[in-house]
């Protein structure tokens, strides 16, 4: 009786861990589909080694080729990305939210391979080992070019009728003396 009992809390135990299994990938599904629909650029930094993992969507935001990447990828392939004149800015970005423990929430621009420059909102925070050292930072990076572009020209768009409106009120002044 003994064993049969046993068995039946093997059974029990057995079905609880296949119940959370399951809802575990369900959950890592439903996260994975929210990440490219969202089209995030997901990306994880061990301190230690310098490494650097990437989802696909980082790869194709940077320009890099995933296959001939993957294997070495690190913090210099990053910050070569970065445009020139907003090097500074996201490097000390980064560097202050290392020192501060502050999350990471910067905005700078890329310049692909092709030589096209993206806007890229990052973010990311930090993680320490059970010690309290700071270990590793993980992050996301959404490209609001186009964001950037309608801003550009609402901008643009209002100038113009800034300009159209001066233009009318001189016109009508000259028009009434």
């Amino acid at each position: 009786l003994a064993d049969v009992v046993a068995l039946a809390f093997t059974f029990r135990d057995i079905s609880t861990i296949s119940q959370q299994q399951l809802e575990i990938t369900l959950m890592r599904d439903q996260l994975a589909t929210a990440v490219n629909v969202a089209g995030l650029g997901i990306w994880h930094w061990r301190l230690a080694d310098n490494s650097l993992w990437w989802n696909r969507r980082m790869y194709e935001l940077y320009g890099y080729d995933q296959e001939q990447m993957q294997a070495h990828l690190n913090y210099q392939h990053w910050l070569n990305r970065v445009h020139p004149d907003d090097r500074r800015h996201a490097e000390q970005a980064l560097l202050t939210a290392l020192e501060n423990n502050e999350p990471y929430a910067p905005e700078f621009r890329i310049v692909r391979p092709d030589g096209q420059i993206s806007h890229i909102l990052a973010g990311a925070v930090m993680e320490r080992d059970g010690q309290g050292k700071l270990s590793q930072v993980t992050g996301n990076n959404v490209d609001i070019s186009s964001q950037r572009q309608l801003e550009q020209q609402l901008r643009q768009t209002s100038a113009a009728a800034e300009a159209a409106n001066t233009a009318k009120s001189v016109f009508l002044a000259n028009m009434s003396h």
